[in-house]
């Protein structure tokens, strides 16, 4: 079975660290984790950058840190199911959804009603690779007061008018989930510009506490609990591979960006972008990125009739497909927020034909060509032209 996101593990260098750090004795946030962070940080051109074991968790520092309880929180219907439970859990006022560009798939704040008010959050998802555009957010900040986190899950190597996401608002969080650009068992990463923020975000991984264990070891041993915090940190082990991935980014980039290319000129005689009521003839494909834009290369969608057909025959074949989202206005966890269907036409036409085709940096020429066949046999013998 071809897998949705297949790595690029330089297994030789990962080993040998992880025995390095197994018979260190030293295996929760030592030498790789501080080095992840400081190359993470000079990456993606920020002052501090705080490893967490997740980018949900992120996620959810962030909005701790910026104390949402009186606020509300403003994000993507399409989206993974953590960027909505960090902000309930986190106690925000209330979440509210705006619609997506059809194009982009990336939250549109044109869209965003009522207006946020001072210290409310604006949490943009950058989309599949593809950067929201932030101008905007930047520009609705500053008149209104809001405060902007970056759900970059998807979104390492994304820039936006050459700068990286991430960096735009008070935090980015990012994902070095197993499928994700940078792969690890599972991580996720915080950046941010803020000195005070990310001492905080520092204390709150680690229980509260102001010292972490090497910072003990190398004092009198003795710290202060200053937040009731969380267990929210990683592992040197976890480290290590996200260190090995982060120093073979670019590469790994290169290679989505490869397959990415082969897959649209594959089909892109089953395309038609022409629109007409609304409606796209042939499949839809994923957008090319604009002038400006650096894409991530993360997802490689394309919109289907019959897709839940689709992915089963798929299957068959041997190749595994994802689906990217289901709109989270549709979840029975959600009804008691209000929520149906009916909200938000363009994410909903989107959730409903979705499908995210194999794209990862560890695919062969074997794999991808044994892809595209799949696809193409089944677009010109099934029902799945819309």
């Amino acid at each position: 079975m071809i897998p949705l996101a297949k790595p690029n593990i330089n297994t030789q260098r990962v080993l040998l660290d992880l025995m390095t750090v197994l018979t260190s004795g030293w295996w929760t946030m030592g030498e790789y984790t501080k080095n992840l962070e400081k190359e993470f940080a000079e990456y993606v051109g920020a002052k501090y950058a705080i490893a967490t074991n997740s980018c949900s968790m992120s996620l959810f520092l962030s909005l701790i840190v910026l104390d949402v309880r009186d606020h509300y929180v403003y994000t993507s219907p399409l989206t993974f199911c953590s960027t909505i439970n960090s902000a309930i859990h986190a106690g925000a006022r209330g979440v509210f959804l705006a619609d997506i560009n059809f194009d982009t798939q990336c939250m549109n704040p044109s869209n965003i009603f009522p207006k946020p008010g001072p210290d409310d959050v604006l949490l943009p998802v950058h989309f599949a690779g593809f950067p929201c555009n932030m101008n905007e957010f930047v520009e609705l900040s500053k008149e209104t007061g809001a405060r902007i986190v970056e759900d970059c899950a998807h979104a390492v190597e994304t820039q936006f008018h050459r700068q990286h996401v991430g960096t735009f608002g008070d935090m980015g969080c990012y994902s070095f989930n197993p499928t994700k650009n940078i792969a690890a068992p599972e991580m996720g990463m915080i950046v941010t510009n803020d000195e005070e923020k990310a001492e905080k975000l520092r204390r709150l991984r680690i229980h509260g506490m102001d010292a972490d264990a090497s910072e003990r070891v190398n004092s009198n041993g003795t710290y202060s609990l200053v937040d009731c915090g969380y267990k929210a940190n990683c592992t040197d082990f976890e480290a290590v591979v996200a260190l090995s991935q982060l120093r073979n980014v670019e590469a790994n980039w290169e290679a989505r960006k490869y397959i990415w290319n082969q897959y649209n000129l594959a089909f892109k005689n089953f395309c038609n972008r022409e629109i007409f009521n609304g409606i796209y003839p042939g499949i839809r494909p994923s957008l090319n990125p604009n002038v400006g834009y650096v894409h991530g290369y993360h997802l490689y969608t394309i919109c289907l009739g019959n897709r839940d057909d689709f992915i089963a025959k798929m299957r068959e074949k041997q190749v595994y497909c994802g689906i990217h989202y289901k709109p989270v206005n549709l979840h029975p966890c959600y009804r008691n927020l209000g929520w149906h269907s009916g909200m938000f036409n363009n994410a909903e036409w989107i959730g409903k034909r979705t499908v995210s085709l194999p794209l990862g940096p560890g695919m062969t020429t074997k794999d991808v060509n044994h892809v595209v066949s799949a696809t193409k046999e089944l677009l010109e013998t099934g029902d799945y032209l819309l």
